[in-house]
């Protein structure tokens, strides 16, 4: 039986940091939510489930939507 890739198997630190990442390779200050999930080497919809558990607690800021989502930081985390 195949396990199935869930969202809180990435944890806000490896998110944070693959969202630095692409930052820093992007040179802007929000990332992609393709380029994160690459980074990740994850699915990009377990990766939009994660950003989005992640702008409910106030951690990111960034659309949701499903489009391509530039995300950045939000207050401490910056």
């Amino acid at each position: 039986m195949q396990k199935l890739i869930q969202a809180k198997l990435i944890t806000d630190e490896q998110m944070i940091e693959a969202i630095k990442a692409v930052q820093v390779e992007q040179g802007f200050n929000w990332a992609n939510r393709f380029r994160v999930a690459e980074k990740l080497g994850m699915p990009e919809k377990v990766t939009l489930a994660k950003f989005r558990s992640m702008k409910r607690r106030g951690i990111l800021d960034g659309c949701e939507c499903g489009c391509r989502g530039d995300f950045c930081m939000k207050g401490e985390y910056v």
